[in-house]
């Protein structure tokens, strides 16, 4: 399980990456998530 801290962290830079232009699930990809975790979180 990743905790609330790592979590955090990964939203924050996928947000950045996302306003920067990149596609959500591209975004995820990167750290090896899925979109649908990412919801959840």
């Amino acid at each position: 399980m990743i905790v609330l801290e790592d979590r955090q962290s990964l939203a924050r830079e996928i947000d950045v990456a996302r306003r920067a232009g990149a596609r959500l699930r591209q975004a995820c990809e990167v750290p090896g998530i899925d979109v649908r975790t990412l919801q959840r979180w």
